[in-house]
C-alpha cells in the first residue's frame, strides 16, 4: 500500500466531512442502507495490485478444473440446486485480506469466494460518493481493464 497517499487521506479526514458523505449516501438510497459504511479507500501500488490480480487468476484457474467441479458437486444439497444452472457463474467475488510475510512484503490471503453479484453496483456507487467527498488522486481508480464508472455499469447491464 502507498503509505504517503494513505497518510494524506488520514490527515485530511474530518468527522464533519464523513457525516456529509454518510448523509449523501443515505439520501441517495432513500435511507435504505441498513448497514454501517466502514470502508475507506485502499491505495495499492502496482506491485500489490499485480499480486492480487495474479492470485485471483490462480484461484479461477483452479476453480475451472474438472477436479474442483467433482469435489464441489455435493456442496449444495440436491433440493437447493438451481435448475438449468450454467457451467460457471457470471460473477465471482474473491475477498482478500492483506498480510505480510517474514520480509514485510504484502501478501493477499483469501477470505472468501462468492459466485453472485451482491455488491458490484454498490461498490461503483460508493466509489463515486467517496470521490465526491474526499480527495482521491486522479491516477487512482477502483477499476481494472481500463474501465471507468460508465463502462463498468454498462458491462454489468450487458451481463
Amino acid at each position: 500500500m502507498i503509505e504517503e497517499i494513505r497518510d494524506n487521506f488520514n490527515k485530511q479526514f474530518r468527522q464533519e466531512i464523513f457525516e456529509k458523505f454518510i448523509n449523501d449516501v443515505q439520501q441517495s438510497t432513500q435511507n435504505n442502507l441498513d448497514f454501517n459504511i466502514c470502508e475507506t479507500p485502499l491505495f495499492l501500488d502496482k506491485k500489490l495490485s499485480d499480486k492480487l490480480v495474479d492470485a485471483s487468476y490462480s484461484i479461477v484457474d483452479e476453480l475451472k478444473t474438472d477436479e474442483f467441479k467433482n469435489h464441489s458437486r455435493n456442496a449444495v444439497p440436491q433440493a437447493l440446486l438451481v435448475p438449468n444452472e450454467n457451467d460457471h457463474p457470471h460473477f465471482l467475488q474473491i475477498d482478500f485480506g492483506i498480510t505480510t510475510d517474514d520480509n514485510g512484503e504484502f501478501l493477499p490471503q483469501v477470505i472468501e469466494l462468492q459466485g453472485f453479484p451482491s455488491l458490484y453496483a454498490y461498490q461503483a456507487f460508493l466509489n463515486e460518493k467517496i470521490k465526491k467527498h474526499f480527495f482521491i488522486p486522479d491516477e487512482f481508480s477502483n477499476y481494472f481493464n481500463n474501465l471507468n464508472f460508465d463502462s463498468y455499469i454498462n458491462l454489468l447491464k450487458r451481463v
